[in-house]
Formats: structure tokens, sequence, C-alpha cells
């Protein structure tokens, strides 16, 4: 990319250059007014004898006609090459006098330097093309990397999160910041190496041209663009203090229309209209003074400036003014496109700075989250877990949620038996949350233990529980991909068959058939959709493929249609053999179908035992069973 951005600059320089040779011809036509005879003899030298200066040219007879003489012959470039001799491009330029005949007639001449320019702003074209190509694969591999370190940070982190904020920040992250991060980073990258190496260019071929002329010139210009940003730095301050105090005024002016129920109620209307009209009136008077202020420089900074132009504007009068001068006017228009690049060129790498700070702060923002460490991990020696074949226990564990400090377990004992299926019902549903994640270790209790036959979960490895504690969640999307690989997870230990069976035990299957390809259809934004029944049911599918020990199931809690209610609680039934199975219910009927309830309150377990002997044993649970199925709620069995 850097050397790329170096043709870029070096070919727009040298364009600039042939810019300067086609100015003489046309303010020249090839006339070289010569000074004396030895300019002359210079002359001829240079342009290898084409002037063709004669022994008897030096005569004090002829030289005056012959001077004349030669003055009001076309010349071709040569009028440049009088002051160019006097810099390093004399001699390249002299070389492409003698080789290049068609330089040495002005109407032979312009076609060529005009073609000339094209070719090289065609090349810089290209350079300039191949630079942010680099730079756009540069920035993409960059971003990339950033992007797959959040997507794996997003897959440590999110089993934690009970309220779903975790997603809205990991997407912010992953869509928000890394779109600053890219387009400044690209911009970035493109700017600095651009405006560097311009203003390096630039700087050369002006003091190639006349060194002392270019210091005597970058002085006053560099002192007037230093006060003119400064003084636009000032000027934006005052620009954003002046709106924030006119977004405050505008509040306070828009605060009445929030309260007509109680301006009407109170019969306040004239009350409200003469206060309404004298804010609006200080209002009017601050947007104006704002909106008729022009943004301009102040006296004492545009005094300064105009000082620092004309100084130079005098300096570059005064060389071409200068008797005998070689100092062309092309040159002034060389040098006064060369300063004015540089000052576009400054101000460009001076915007980097902020540019950089803003990709900066994005970024930190990134590396910040990408740094955080997940509240699960596995322990050094973690061993393997068996699938849970005796009992489960909950042993005096205490978990408060972290964004609210709210205790949503203390202290919570229970201890269940395998085989077995139970409801756990609670009048705070985050806690029923809480219990579900604690098994597949998504969670970690604040204090006590979490057993399976005994075995403490958290010294086992993540990958043995998780093969045999599987949660399925009313809440668990479909991805974009196959309904095979919805079911799957994209594993190929699993066939077709394989996936068919376990959407036929969740009855998934029938509904699967129905669609346009089958097991082949696309699920997902750009493909078929599927409602709350079937994608709770084909999650069901996903769990049964892998036959875990320890099964958690979370109903929906959107309205179902009756033959969906049969086809679960059927469904149900057939996953409930030899499994363990923990429901999270939504549903009366499948309260009833388990072995047994347990209902917890107040992070604690308040009851245990079947849904009728609860009824007859605990208020509190009559109550919870009375109020969210009772025959004036629709989201009862």
């Amino acid at each position: 990319m850097i050397i790329w951005s170096a043709l870029d600059a070096a070919l727009l320089s040298l364009s600039l250059l042939l810019s300067c040779l086609v100015v003489d011809l046309m303010t020249s036509r090839g006339h070289v007014p010569f000074v004396d005879a030895d300019d002359a003899i210079e002359m001829d030298r240079l342009t290898g004898g084409a002037i063709q200066v004669s022994e008897d040219f030096i005569h004090p007879d002829y030289v005056n006609a012959n001077l004349r003489r030669l003055s009001g012959q076309d010349l071709g470039i040569a009028p440049s090459l009088s002051w160019l001799r006097h810099t390093i491009w004399g001699t390249a330029a002299a070389k492409a006098y003698q080789i290049w005949p068609v330089l040495q007639s002005t109407n032979r001449a312009l076609g060529p330097l005009m073609a000339g320019i094209v070719v090289l702003m065609l090349l810089r074209l290209i350079a300039r093309n191949r630079a942010r190509k680099q730079a756009v694969s540069t920035t993409l591999d960059i971003v990339n990397r950033l992007r797959k370190s959040v997507h794996r940070q997003s897959l440590r982190l999110g089993p934690s999160d009970l309220e779903g904020r975790h997603n809205q920040h990991a997407l912010d992250i992953f869509t928000l910041q890394l779109q600053r991060i890219r387009d400044g980073l690209l911009e970035w990258l493109l700017g600095i190496s651009r405006y560097t190496l311009h203003i390096t260019f630039f700087a050369l071929l002006a003091l190639t041209v006349n060194w002392h002329l270019t210091l005597l010139c970058l002085i006053p210009l560099g002192a007037s663009w230093y006060i003119q940003e400064r003084q636009r730095s000032r000027t934006e301050s005052k620009d954003r203090l002046a709106e924030d105090r006119l977004s405050t005024e505008y509040k306070l002016l828009a605060e009445s229309l929030h309260k007509s129920r109680l301006v009407r109620s109170y019969g306040m209307e004239n009350f409200e209209h003469d206060r309404f009209q004298t804010y609006l009136e200080h209002f009017r008077k601050n947007e104006f003074l704002y909106l008729q202020s022009e943004k301009r420089l102040g006296a004492g900074a545009m005094l300064f400036i105009a000082v620092c132009l004309g100084v130079v504007a005098m300096v570059l009068i005064a060389k071409v003014l200068e008797h005998n001068s070689p100092f062309p006017f092309s040159a002034v228009v060389l040098l006064l496109s060369l300063f004015l690049g540089l000052a576009y060129s400054v101000k460009g790498l001076w915007q980097q700075y902020r540019i950089c700070r803003d990709v900066t702060l994005a970024a930190d923002r990134v590396l910040r989250y990408i740094n955080q460490i997940p509240s699960v991990g596995q322990p050094v020696g973690a061993r393997f877990m068996q699938p849970l074949a005796k009992h489960l226990q909950f042993e005096a564990v205490t978990y408060t949620l972290p964004s609210t400090q709210k205790k949503l377990l203390d202290a919570f004992d229970l201890r269940m038996h395998a085989g077995k299926t139970t409801a756990i019902v609670a009048v705070e549903p985050m806690s029923l949350t809480a219990l579900a994640n604690l098994l597949p270790r998504f969670i970690e209790p604040d204090s006590g233990r979490v057993l399976i036959d005994g075995e403490d979960i958290a010294w086992g490895t993540l990958e043995s529980i998780r093969a045999e504690v599987i949660y399925v969640s009313d809440r668990d999307p479909f991805f974009t991909g196959t309904v095979y690989e919805n079911i799957t997870c994209g594993r190929d230990d699993y066939s077709l068959q394989d996936a068919t069976e376990a959407a036929k035990v969740s009855h998934a299957h029938n509904f699967i058939l129905k669609l346009p390809q089958g097991y082949e259809t696309v699920l997902g934004e750009h493909g078929e959709q599927l409602d709350f029944g079937q994608s709770f049911r084909l999650g069901l599918a996903r769990a049964i493929l892998r036959n875990p020990a320890l099964l958690i199931v979370e109903e929906p809690t959107e309205p179902l249609d009756e033959d969906t209610k049969s086809l679960l609680d059927d469904a149900y039934n057939r996953i409930s053999k030899d499994r363990t199975v923990i429901f999270l219910p939504s549903r009366l009927s499948t309260i009833r179908r388990c072995d047994q309830v347990v209902f917890v309150h107040d992070g604690k377990v308040e009851s245990v035992g079947e849904h009728a002997q609860l009824l007859k044993t605990s208020a509190l649970y009559r109550h919870w069973e009375y109020v969210q199925f009772n025959e004036y709620r629709h989201t009862g069995d």
C-alpha cells in the first residue's frame, strides 16, 4: 500500500510538472527571451545545437540582431529549459528535448504533453485503486479477526445472561462498533499514507523548483494555516455550546406538550399560553442569533492571514518581475499548485487524528468486551461426569442476578430422583430460569453446590455435562440453515434417518414433510418461517437426537392451538420414558402429568408433592394455581 501511495504521489507531482510545461507553451509560444550571447550559447548547449549558434553569432556587430532573431523563433519547450536548467530537472528536460524533436515545436509539443498528462493521471488512478484495494484487504483482515473474536466471546458470555441484555450488547459490538472500526480504519490507512506521501513529494518538488523561495512562502503559509485551524476549533466548540443551550431551551419549550391534561383540568389555558409565548420569544431570539451568525474567523485572525497571503504574493511577484529573472509565470503557477496541494494534504493529515481517536474509542469497547472473563469456566483437573443415574441435588444454592443484585435463589435445597418427571413452578419466573441454567453450567451459583449422583458438577468438564444435560427453551430460535442442519446442528455423526426418528418423537416430522423441500428446506430470514409450536417441537427434536440423561423443558408461553397441545402431550409421554425430565410448565396439563411438583417461593422450596396434594396442603401454591389457570385467563390449558 505504501508503494502504491508513493507511486500515486510521484505521478501527481510529474503531472503537475508537465502541466507547468503546457502553461509555458501557452504563454511563451516557444519564444525564448535571450538576455545575451552567453545565454544563447548555454541554451544551444542544452538543446543539443537546436538553436544553431554560429561563430559569428557573438560578433559585436551582429549579436543584437541575432538575439532578436532567435527570440522570435519557435523553439517548443525551450523556454521551460531556460529556468529548469537551474533545477535538478534541467538535465532530464534537456535530454528529452534532444531525443524527441517533437518537443522542439510548440504545435507539435502540445499534443504529447497533454497526452503525457492524461497517461500519468490514468496511471495515478490505477495506483490509487491498487492502494485502496490493499488498504481494504488489510482493514477487512483486521476487522474479520475482531469479528471472529467477538463471535467466540459471545458464545462464551451469552449463556450466562438470563435477561437477554448480552445479546443486544453483543449485537451492538458486532455491528455498530466493528463498522466504525472498519470505516475509520480504512479511511485512516488511506489517509495517513496518501497525505504523508503527498506532503513529502509536493515539498520536495517545490524545493527543487526554487528552495529559498519555497521556504520564504511556506513560513507565512504555515502560520496562516495554524491560525485558521486554531480559530476553527474554537468556533466549533462555541457552536456545540450554543447547540446544547438551544436544545435545553427547546425541551423547556416543548414541556407543555406533555401536560395537556393538567392544563385542561385546572383551566390553565391562558396561563399556559402566556408562559409558552414568553419562552417562544426568548427561544426565537437565541435561535435567530445562532442561525444568522456566520461561521467566520475573528477580525484579528483574518488580518493575520491576509498579511501572510500578501507576503507570499509579494514574494512571488517580486521574483517574476526581477530583472532578467529566469523565473516565469508558469513556475509561479506550479508553486501555487504545490502550496495548495500541501495545504489540502496537511488538512487531511490533521483530520487523521480525529479518525484515529474515533477508531481507538470503538476498538477499546470491542477489546474490553473480548477481554471479559466468562463467569463459567472449566477448572484445572476437571473430570468426566457420568450421566445422571440416581439423584439430582441442589445443596444450599444461592444465586443473585448480577444486573440488579436481586436474589433469585436463597439457600435453595432440593433433591430429585432420577427417572422421574418434575415440574418446577414459581411466582418469580426468573428463579426458574436460573435453576434451569445452573444444571448445564451456563451460570454458576454464588454459593452452594449442584450434585449429580453426589458429584459436584463444578468439577466436571463442560463437554460431558452439556452432553447429558439439555435445556430446551421456548426462546430457542432456529438458525439460518436447512431443517436437517437445525436438528443435527451441523454434526456429521448424525444421519438423516437419526434426525427423522427424533422429529417423529417430537411430532415435528409431519409439518417438516409439508415444507417445500422437506428436511432440506432452508429456514431463517430468507427461508421458511415456523410458528411458535413448530419451532418448539423442532427444538425438542434437536434435544431428543442427543438422548440426554437429563432433559429440561421450558414450555412456550405463547398461546398454542389444540392440535399442537395434543401433539406435545404425546411427545412428553415419549421423551419421559427412562429419562429424568424437568418441566418449567406453562400449561396445567403438563403440571398434572408430572410425578412431582416443586413450588419455589422467595428463592426457596416452599413445597414438594403431586399437584392434587399441593392444592390441599399449600395455600401459596393454591393461590398461584388459581391466578395462573383460572377460567378468566387465556393462558390456561
